[in-house]
């Protein structure tokens, strides 16, 4: 499994990153601060057009995702997330623009929670992590978790865990000096025009399948579905 967290208190200034890998495999995980971007970001993404962006961005071959999603950032702003392939789940910091820029993909194949506690913010990869990077303590939502047992959940951004949200696939949310948050929704598979020259849709659907199944075959901590 693999970790990471983007921490950032506007009044100390304080900005933190860090992501960690326990098991041994092809790891997805970044964080870094780009100096020549004065970005920080922390973050998980397959990178199925890596290599795509690289060419876009005027960037060399052995640029690493941080700089891909840094360069990107500057380029497209909050349209970032139109441009990428691939799962993911990441969290930027543009100091210059004093903003916190997260999102995730369209169909939520990575997770992100969002903690906030004493003029301090937290984006991570698993509740957890996010509480500890802010010092919340385990304090349970009683009436979400009611929802669940009576099968009635009808929030996409509560959890079981108070003062612990986590931000729904297919959006971004930017969060401002005074810790001010403005979610959008950037995807909406409705919105995808259908093309009378599409091929025949059974075989585009297993053209997709096998790929995603080969993709996710190259991480062991991920399953092929």
């Amino acid at each position: 499994m693999s970790d990471f967290a983007l921490t950032w208190s506007p009044r100390s200034g304080r900005v933190r990153a860090f992501h960690m890998d326990t098991e041994q495999h092809v790891s997805t995980t970044f964080s870094a601060t780009i100096p020549s971007t004065g970005i920080t970001i922390a973050g998980n993404w397959r990178a199925d057009n890596a290599n795509e962006q690289r060419s876009t961005l005027s960037l060399h071959a052995h640029d690493e995702i941080p700089q891909i999603l840094a360069e990107g950032w500057k380029l497209w702003g909050k349209d970032l997330p139109n441009r990428l392939k691939g799962p993911f789940a990441f969290c930027l910091l543009d100091i210059s623009q004093k903003k916190l820029f997260a999102a995730r993909d369209a169909f939520g194949g990575e997770p992100l929670f969002i903690a906030q506690h004493d003029n301090q913010i937290a984006l991570a990869s698993g509740p957890k992590i996010a509480r500890s990077c802010v010092g919340l303590g385990s304090s349970p939502h009683l009436g979400l978790i009611a929802d669940y047992l009576r099968g009635e959940i009808t929030t996409t951004t509560g959890t079981f865990h108070k003062d612990l949200e986590r931000l729904p696939p297919a959006h971004t949310i930017e969060i401002d000096a005074s810790l001010a948050r403005s979610v959008t929704r950037y995807y909406n598979l409705q919105d995808v025009p259908l093309g009378a020259s599409e091929p025949d849709p059974f075989d585009r659907v297993r053209e997709l399948l096998d790929t995603e199944i080969r993709l996710c075959g190259a991480n062991a901590d991920h399953v092929g579905i």
